[in-house]
């Protein structure tokens, strides 16, 4: 989060595609983002975000109150008058006219969430979701991965792809891997971020807050290389 935030305020970077694999490690990111007042759009279905996410949602963010409800309501004022026509004709040009509403409708529908789109310093979604139409045309100054060493590697190139300037994997190889159940797929779980570790520019932060030292020691001497650190708040 703070990473986003001092690369959004050098003006370096104007719009950043930030992603996970998992639907709630995008929301965690987009809850901690959100007291910044930056511009933002959740994209997933709605029944899938946490309820402290859903106003930065393409869904609550469409326009409710202009052209687009408007053209909603003329529909469904459609739809029933030609429930009621009696004569095929009559039917026949309700139809018409529907069909005429419905392509307005999704035209302007289209033209609004593409300029949302490229208004917004922030796009939100899984990695997977990064394949939506929606982004189709759209690459970022930035993509950055977080939990990347929970992601497979075929899902991180999906939103790999959208930047040529600059992807940060942001995640830890000495903790879960991705998820395998197939008993033949053994290379699926070398993913992207563990390839890269030795090959690109990479920092390891050094200063844990979410457990005691004594249950910190194992895993620090095990994997870590007693190089982890415990912050003072959680000695206090």
């Amino acid at each position: 989060v703070h990473l986003i935030r001092t690369m959004l305020h050098t003006g370096r970077y104007r719009r950043i595609l930030v992603t996970a694999a998992s639907n709630l490690a995008v929301d965690n990111l987009v809850d901690k983002l959100a007291p910044g007042g930056l511009r933002m759009v959740r994209i997933g279905h709605p029944a899938r975000l946490t309820a402290s996410v859903l106003r930065y949602s393409l869904d609550a963010q469409v326009d409710t109150g202009g052209v687009l409800e408007d053209l909603r309501r003329d529909i469904r004022m459609q739809l029933r008058q030609a429930g009621k026509e009696a004569s095929r004709g009559k039917r026949r040009e309700c139809y018409a006219e529907l069909r005429q509403l419905r392509r307005e409708l999704r035209e302007r529908e289209r033209r609004y969430l593409a300029e949302l789109i490229s208004g917004c310093q922030i796009i939100a979604c899984t990695l997977t979701s990064a394949a939506t139409s929606l982004l189709a045309d759209t690459m970022f100054d930035a993509v950055i991965v977080d939990e990347a060493s929970q992601a497979l590697e075929g899902e991180t190139w999906i939103a790999a792809r959208k930047t040529a300037a600059k992807l940060v994997l942001a995640g830890d190889h000495r903790q879960l891997p991705p998820c395998i159940t197939l008993p033949d797929a053994k290379l699926l779980p070398v993913t992207l971020f563990e390839r890269l570790m030795p090959k690109c520019a990479s920092a390891m932060l050094t200063v844990q807050y979410r457990m005691h030292p004594d249950i910190l020691e194992w895993s620090n001497a095990s994997f870590y290389g007693g190089r982890i650190v415990t912050a003072a708040s959680v000695l206090s």
